[in-house]
């Protein structure tokens, strides 16, 4: 992910946006904060966040069984420097 914001930094003009849809994972056992971790890479790569939400997911269109299944997806919009 790291690379992708790398290259929308290169490619993106100043005061652009970019948004982020995200789910977060849950890694043996424990929730990781995907959201969390992205945003703090737009920091360090030129970005500022200028809004996030999360939305809860109301239907899941893809009918495979899992445990872990993401039922929250999160919405970041970072601006360019």
């Amino acid at each position: 992910m790291e690379i992708n914001i790398q290259e929308v930094n290169r490619t993106l003009k100043k005061d652009g946006r970019y948004a982020i849809v995200i789910g977060n994972n849950t890694i043996k056992g424990h929730n990781f904060e995907t959201w969390k971790y992205l945003m703090e890479i737009a920091k360090r790569n030129n970005f500022d966040i200028e809004n996030y939400f999360s939305s809860e997911i109301i239907k899941h269109f893809i009918k495979i069984k899992r445990d872990e299944r993401i039922n929250t997806d999160w919405v970041i919009i970072l601006r360019k420097r």
